[in-house]
């Protein structure tokens, strides 16, 4: 027997962290008997993960993980049944300071401490970079008792590999598998949605004026024949996407969707034949319901889609708001009027990435 301690605290308002962590848990399901750190948790959230009573630990924080290390010692003497622990959910692992570096260092002991009571930890489905050079330090010696460790993209298994992780390897983005159920059939409808940084705390005023800009004239140009709907997955996302609202509405229609998307509410992107955005749930949930996903952001500094989509051989979905608006123009008109062709690329690395996938969570459990 297999119980998986699931390390889940996350940001809550962001649909695209119940995305891949639901996804997460419907992998590991088949392999082991999940208990989550679900105290404190929005029902809400708990619900959009779909988790069962008996994968709810009624822990959180310190108590969580007493839990794991009281049960670790206990099974210390049993043979069969093995202990996992998820150290991190999926996401993007960035930052770095004095405050940071303790907490890492907090958790290097726990990671020994629970090394030497063996239990498997698992660190899996996330991006990693920007880093400082101490938080660079105290990844690599982590990774000493984290024998399972799998990032999502290129560029973040380049950055690891530099600093001394030699074991990790690529396992795709949670989005990538998750089981979606079109309602709809496409229609000529565009879904756009935006934050107004790159980076969360990045001075992001020059790339937010910028972004308008360019989304305005793609709006008028090469979407002038398609209805323009924009809405949010992020909560936090609601005033920068009113506020693009209000500038298109004084030169075409467009409708504002005052409704956050939920993965309960998601069927609604089945009806959109392009996603428009610079948040990577927010064009990788669009996809599994049917929609082009199209990226427009400063791509350099956006590492962790430029990575993702490098990967997926889809860099021609990347468009760099700093290009010249003739230029974006005509990117933008290729993308569409190939629209099937590219959706059909982005389906076949989707099948390759749910092999993989599979066979890596195996490799783990077996």
């Amino acid at each position: 027997m297999n119980i998986l301690f699931y390390q889940g605290k996350t940001q809550y308002s962001n649909t695209g962290d119940a995305l891949i962590n639901k996804s997460l848990v419907e992998h590991f399901r088949p392999y082991a008997n999940i208990l989550i750190n679900d105290k404190g948790m929005p029902s809400s959230y708990l619900k959009e993960l779909n988790l069962k009573q008996t994968e709810l630990s009624g822990e959180g924080g310190i108590g969580f993980i007493s839990l794991l290390i009281r049960t670790a010692f206990i099974n210390l003497s049993r043979k069969k049944t093995r202990i996992y622990y998820l150290a991190t959910p999926p996401g993007h692992q960035f930052g770095g300071g004095a405050k940071n570096f303790i907490k890492h260092c907090l958790l290097l002991v726990l990671y020994l401490l629970l090394s030497l009571l063996r239990v498997k930890i698992i660190k899996i489905g996330f991006s990693i970079g920007p880093i400082d050079k101490g938080a660079e330090f105290l990844e690599r010696c982590k990774s000493c008792f984290v024998p399972y460790y799998f990032v999502r993209d290129p560029l973040s298994l380049a950055l690891v590999h530099r600093i001394g992780i030699k074991h990790a390897s690529l396992f795709p983005d949670l989005a990538w598998t998750y089981n979606a159920n079109p309602t709809e059939v496409p229609t000529d409808a565009i879904f756009i949605s935006f934050r107004n940084q790159v980076v969360t705390g990045m001075d992001g005023s020059r790339y937010a004026s910028e972004l308008v800009h360019k989304i305005c004239d793609i709006v008028i140009s090469s979407f002038s024949r398609y209805k323009i709907v924009i809405g949010y997955q992020v909560q936090e996302d609601r005033e920068f996407c009113r506020s693009l609202y209000n500038v298109i509405k004084s030169h075409r229609d467009v409708e504002f969707d005052d409704t956050q998307i939920l993965l309960e509410s998601a069927e609604r992107f089945s009806k959109y034949s392009v996603v428009l955005t610079n948040r990577l749930h927010v064009a990788l949930l669009g996809y599994q319901y049917g929609a082009l996903p199209i990226i427009l952001s400063d791509i350099n500094k956006h590492q962790k889609i430029k990575g993702i989509f490098e990967h997926a051989e889809a860099s021609s979905l990347l468009l760099d708001v700093n290009t010249s608006q003739t230029i974006l123009t005509n990117s933008v008109n290729n993308l569409v009027a190939n629209l099937a062709t590219h959706l059909r690329n982005l389906e076949s690395k989707e099948l390759q990435y749910a092999d993989l996938s599979k066979k890596v969570v195996r490799h783990i459990f077996h």
